[in-house]
């Protein structure tokens, strides 16, 4: 019995830490690839949430290719990190699926959202 109890045991505690994490991501579907680059051809440029020490930029190029930035004092650039995203569809709506399992949505044509945050289109 006691043999039983620690083979349940250290069952169950393997199986906890081989098991996939959960996926909160809504459900979506891959873009064709004409309208997928047509989208991200439209959604190419600068996105900030701010101009301050702690803001962030969003650069998305044509290619998918994100930069994702954090300013800081006169804005210079204190982080900077690089993904990629590929065009997707959920809840009826274009958005862009990121390397790191995140959705890019689009908001209207200046406004992205990103991890919480609202990044808008910097017009040059």
């Amino acid at each position: 019995m006691l043999a039983l109890v620690i083979f349940g045991s250290n069952g169950f505690t393997a199986w906890r830490l081989t098991r996939p994490e959960p996926d909160f991501l809504p459900e979506f579907h891959m873009l064709a690839s004409a309208p997928g680059q047509r989208l991200l051809a439209e959604l190419a440029g600068t996105y900030e949430t701010g101009s301050a020490s702690g803001d962030r930029c969003l650069d998305l190029r044509r290619d998918g290719t994100v930069r994702l930035s954090t300013f800081g004092d006169e804005r210079a650039i204190d982080e900077e990190s690089e993904l990629t995203a590929v065009p997707v569809q959920t809840g009826g709506r274009p958005a862009l699926l990121t390397s790191e399992r995140e959705l890019i949505e689009i908001v209207d044509p200046l406004h992205l959202t990103y991890d919480g945050d609202t990044y808008r289109r910097k017009l040059r």
